[in-house]
């Protein structure tokens, strides 16, 4: 298991864990990111990453992919 942020352009994970605060989950879940769901590194820049999930792209910082255990 390793954060998400260590995963690379292109690569398809399933997160394992999330460790973020009520807020955030709530609306990743909304957009039905949640423990279990596969993801794809879209691209990384120097604060963050964008993610694909269900046909949807979400850009999060690092601190929060940080905490997101794929």
């Amino acid at each position: 298991m390793q954060a998400l942020t260590r995963a690379g352009i292109g690569d398809t994970c399933t997160i394992k864990w999330m460790l973020v605060n009520r807020e955030i989950r709530d609306f990743m879940e909304s957009l039905s990111i949640s423990e279990g769901s596969e993801i794809q590194i879209i691209q990384k820049t120097s604060g963050g990453m964008v993610i694909s999930a269900n046909s949807r792209r979400l850009a999060i910082g690092e601190e929060i992919a940080d905490r997101i255990k794929v």
